[in-house]
């Protein structure tokens, strides 16, 4: 009988054991993976125009659009509320990782001390500090040496014009691009940062021969990330477990 009784726990109740946490399932629902068409035209940014990528060499100067009928008006929304965006210098990495991990954990900030999902999530901020955004050359060879790029948001209203927010592109194919490492300083959160951050990239993938669609991963701890993508237009096509690995893109 205590047999019977433990076996219809397990069936009731499932975990998942990730490294040495276990999550139970009611408690988390896992990563999820979306996409974006980049040939599409997206309505869901009426205010925020096309932007191109700079050429690799380029990367230690400011994002500029060229010349011609698609050139980006991003740059001019972006100074008229205090921030302009530019390409990842190796002197940003420390403002980078700071952002990155301060926003990341956040997410977390609920949570008690023991709480097995706030220990998976402290591990898989570190795995990212510790994978590409260990250093600037990480940064550089992860994004820029793909093809893609990586852009910090600057606030144009405090003394040096300091980093307050990141996203990256890394090219996976030659079809496939995928939005990477998004945060914005919790305290320079507004509404409209994030979209544009997001429109950045896809206007980059869309410039870019080949790509067919943006792709990123994001989790349901991450409530108003997953919100801001869909309603950007971002469709979810797979449900992972935290304990699942991520399935190499099709080309």
């Amino acid at each position: 009988l205590l047999l019977l009784l433990l076996l219809l726990c397990l069936c009731v109740c499932p975990v998942v054991t990730v490294g040495d946490n276990v999550i139970k399932p009611e408690m988390v629902e896992g990563f999820a993976d979306l996409r974006h068409n980049s040939s599409s035209n997206n309505n869901n940014h009426p205010s925020i125009p096309s932007v191109h990528k700079q050429q690799q060499q380029q990367q230690q100067q400011p994002v500029s659009a060229p010349p011609g009928p698609r050139v980006s008006t991003l740059t001019a929304d972006l100074h008229a509320s205090g921030f302009t965006v530019r390409s990842f210098v190796p002197a940003d990495i420390g403002a980078v990782r700071r952002i990155f991990e301060d926003g990341m954990m956040g997410y977390a900030e609920s949570m008690a001390a023991g709480d097995p999902l706030r220990r998976f999530w402290r591990q898989y901020v570190s795995k990212a500090l510790a994978d590409d955004m260990l250093d600037a050359g990480s940064v550089r060879d992860v994004y820029f040496a793909s093809g893609g790029c990586f852009w910090v948001l600057c606030d144009t209203t405090l003394p040096g014009c300091p980093v307050v927010g990141h996203v990256g592109a890394e090219r996976l194919s030659v079809g496939t691009c995928e939005l990477r490492r998004m945060s914005v300083a919790p305290g320079t959160r507004r509404a409209g940062l994030g979209g544009m951050l997001v429109r950045l990239v896809e206007e980059f993938a869309a410039g870019e021969p080949g790509v067919r669609e943006v792709v990123l991963t994001t989790a349901s701890i991450m409530e108003p990330a997953v919100a801001l993508y869909k309603s950007c237009g971002w469709e979810q096509y797979r449900q992972r477990s935290y304990s699942e690995p991520k399935p190499k893109e099709d080309s």
